[in-house]
């Protein structure tokens, strides 16, 4: 203890700030970087939450990973990233971490301290800055092409996991990677072509006269040996993902300024998760900028219905299959135009997940569940939450706030979808296992759509199984759907789970389920979802 000691004061006193975080908690304890030294901003945050939003917004999402992946897997990790300090002073640091402590007093443990300067060369308070002679190549490049009436084009390739290998495997595997992949784009490039690292995981290549099969073929050749990624001098298996987006001159661009900037746009769009390929070039990104400006007007009109008090929920029943009895009521957003028309909200829940608005969203639906509850003490609800609410510690605060009447809590149940279970199992787990503490159910919603096994359904805990919709709807018909029903009923009766039907829209389907002893029905058949609420009679 006493060495601890001596070393902890040894790197105080050498100006690194010390922290320990609880696995279970965001709080973080800080120590040393004395008043006045370049860090002491830092030891006035109480929380992983505060310290996250003062690291530059470019490396946030690095960081997160690095430090999900640390309390997943253990190990340790060293990495370099900016903060924010004196108010808009930007300081690189070095921070190196590991973890420390038993099953139940697991802590992430690390020092920072301040680095005049860093492994990325070339870049200066969040802008990338080229070297002269890059730019003095694609500038040339450009001239060339337009004189010679011939096609060139700049490709920016990201390795989009490249801290998580410096994390875990350290630089040296992750100089080798790069020097692996420079090598690889060298080979696949003619003479006189350029091939230059622009950033810590990304690379530029200029391609002189060349057609749009030959960059084709050149992005299908690099996506077949990153995906088949080996090198004999790394021991461990390390896969890579890359993501590329280029640009096209004098076509698409006819400046330097404007081919850096289009390819920086393309690359944006192929690093994109809802993206299908891991190239992109600038002329396809401008079908998608155009698609995201259709959807820009959407998420305003979200936004406005939000403001202008304009959302509803509509009430669909569910009943249970042996007695026809009202068990629940599924809450379904609604939308309440300006001309009275009702129209559903389903349609740009993926807009709002993408552009950041779920969250107002899910806290705007729990706030409403919960009221409703509370004038109707009768009736018990269900309703969706986003795959990311799944992972948004306020969400769960604000259901820690609200749900104090067990009366009120045990009426709600939270329906969950299979990707949010596929996104991370154990963070799902959690924020089931959270759920039910404080009283209410949870769901697995449109189960068979996704790819949960049986095993990570049995790992969620979860009190009720919606079947998707796809397996119910011509059920007579299906013997294989029969099949999968039947194999699901038996397996959630085994662990004392419940399971609902959705999508049952005639007696001939209700009929076949319940003589699979479903336990609850819903679909058109009982009826459909109305702001009115039928419970009272309202008309």
């Amino acid at each position: 203890m006493q060495e601890l000691e001596r070393l902890r004061s040894s790197l105080q006193n050498a100006g690194f700030l010390i922290y320990e975080s609880p696995e279970n908690s965001d709080t973080i304890e800080w120590s040393g970087a004395v008043a006045g030294a370049a860090l002491s901003d830092l030891s006035g945050l109480a929380t992983r939450e505060k310290f996250i939003s003062c690291i530059h917004a470019d490396d946030k999402d690095r960081y997160k990973e690095a430090t999900t992946n640390l309390f997943q897997k253990g190990g340790r990790f060293r990495m370099e990233y900016r903060v924010m300090v004196d108010g808009n002073k930007i300081l690189w640091v070095e921070d190196t971490a590991s973890l420390s402590g038993d099953k139940e007093t697991r802590r992430m443990v690390g020092c920072i301290r301040p680095i005049e300067s860093h492994s990325m060369q070339g870049f200066a308070e969040g802008e990338y800055k080229y070297n002269a002679n890059f730019i003095k190549g694609l500038s040339s490049a450009i001239e060339k092409a337009i004189q010679a009436g011939n096609l060139g084009c700049f490709l920016k390739i990201s390795l989009n996991n490249l801290p998580t290998v410096i994390s875990w495997y350290g630089k040296e595997i992750a100089d080798k990677v790069i020097d692996d992949v420079a090598n690889k784009i060298r080979e696949l490039s003619k003479p006189g072509d350029y091939v230059g690292r622009i950033y810590i995981d990304q690379m530029g290549v200029i391609l002189n006269g060349v057609t749009r099969e030959d960059v084709q073929a050149f992005s299908k050749k690099f996506n077949d040996f990153m995906r088949n990624y080996q090198s004999p001098d790394i021991k461990d298996p390390v896969s890579v993902r890359a993501s590329m987006g280029g640009v096209y001159f004098p076509t698409d661009a006819t400046t330097t300024e404007e081919v850096l900037y289009r390819a920086y746009i393309a690359l944006s769009y192929a690093k994109d998760p809802s993206a299908t390929s891991f190239y992109c070039d600038y002329t396809e990104a401008e079908s998608v900028q155009a698609k995201s400006k259709d959807q820009i007007g959407m998420m305003h009109y979200l936004r406005q219905a939000v403001h202008k008090d304009k959302l509803r929920l509509a009430f669909q029943p569910i009943v249970e299959s042996k007695t026809g009895k009202v068990f629940a009521h599924e809450c379904l957003l609604r939308i309440v135009g300006d001309d009275g028309k009702v129209s559903s909200a389903g349609m740009l829940m993926p807009i709002a997940e993408k552009m950041g608005f779920i969250d107002v969203v899910d806290q705007f639906v729990l706030e409403k569940v919960v009221w409703e509850l509370k004038q109707h003490p009768d009736v018990s609800f269900t309703f969706n939450v986003s795959n990311m609410t799944t992972d948004n510690p306020k969400w769960l605060a604000m259901c820690t706030r609200l749900l104090t009447d067990p009366k009120i809590a045990n009426r709600i149940i939270v329906e969950i979808t299979e990707t949010a279970a596929q996104r991370d199992l154990r963070q799902t787990a959690y924020f089931v296992a959270t759920l039910q503490s404080m009283g209410c159910k949870v769901a697995l919603d449109d189960f068979g759509a996704g790819y949960t096994s049986f095993r990570q359904l049995k790992s969620l805990s979860v009190d009720l199984v919606k079947i998707d919709g796809a397996f119910v709807i011509d059920l007579p018909d299906n013997s294989e759907n029969l099949l999968f029903i039947k194999t699901l009923v038996d397996f959630n009766n085994g662990y004392g789970l419940k399971t609902i039907a959705e999508s049952v829209e005639s007696g001939e389907v209700a009929k076949v389920l319940m003589d699979l002893n479903i336990d609850y029905l819903q679909g058109y058949y009982f009826g459909r979802p109305e702001i009115k609420r039928n419970w009272m009679g309202e008309t």
